[in-house]
């Protein structure tokens, strides 16, 4: 049952944000959301690095200090790769300025949600995971569609993930008295330097599959046929990358 709730949490909150995609082609010009979809695509490829793949390991650690050290770990690691975008925006400015504008939020708001998603599976909290997986994606929604109907810029739509993550997170958040009892990741996986250096390339090619097409088109085309395959790219990732997420 938990299962089955935690599927349909993950599935509905993912064609929410399919439902907000014809909004937003609408309201922003192929070039504007090209540059989102850039950005986008970034942040995901990156994201192994600044979580360290501690999403994986936290669920199993036996300590809440370990836990806790590997959540403060990749926040810490994911807030200096946000302050590097931000100074790439300060230093560089235009096209590539925007985009490392958007990647910050975009970045920080996955990272943030992603460990803390692993903190709820170790607490065993899967009702809590499910309505977060559902609040993230209808609240990113509807404050995306906002923002295009308010014809706000296109960077608000990075600033808006960063906000709908944290807004869902705060809705769910967990807390208890007594750690539940696990297993102990750095005892069951060998927790060294290669096997953690390992994990983060497997995870930044396993996304780049996905979304590295959009990244590489920035090569050899114009950002409105970026936008254009970063439409279809994003449908294609939030049924398989993210839709499945919750099996």
């Amino acid at each position: 049952r938990g299962r089955a709730r935690l599927v349909l949490g993950q599935a509905a909150g993912q064609i929410a944000q399919l439902v907000a995609l014809p909004f937003l082609t609408r309201s922003y010009l192929p070039a504007e959301f090209g540059l989102y979809q850039v950005a986008l695509a970034a942040a995901i490829v990156i994201q192994p690095v600044a979580t360290l793949r501690n999403e994986f390991l936290i669920p199993l650690e036996m300590a809440r200090e370990r836990v806790r050290q590997r959540y403060v770990r990749s926040l810490a690691l994911t807030a200096a790769i946000v302050a590097v975008a931000l100074g790439v925006y300060v230093l560089v400015g235009g096209d590539p300025g925007a985009v490392s504008l958007m990647v910050a939020p975009i970045l920080a708001g996955n990272a943030w949600s992603i460990i803390d998603n692993a903190r709820l599976i170790r607490l065993g909290a899967i009702r809590e995971l499910s309505r977060r997986n559902l609040l993230t994606g209808i609240i990113t929604a509807a404050l995306q569609i906002a923002a295009a109907a308010l014809s706000a810029p296109i960077v608000m739509l990075g600033i808006v993930v960063l906000a709908a993550r944290a807004l869902a997170i705060l809705f769910t958040r967990v807390k208890v008295a007594e750690w539940p009892i696990g297993a102990n990741a750095s005892d069951q996986f060998g927790a060294s330097t290669r096997g953690g250096f390992s994990a983060v390339v497997a995870g930044v090619i396993s996304n780049g599959t996905v979304y590295g097409l959009t990244l590489l088109t920035l090569a050899a085309f114009t950002a409105d046929w970026i936008g254009q395959v970063g439409i279809a790219q994003r449908i294609m990732g939030l049924i398989t990358n993210e839709g499945v997420a919750g099996v």
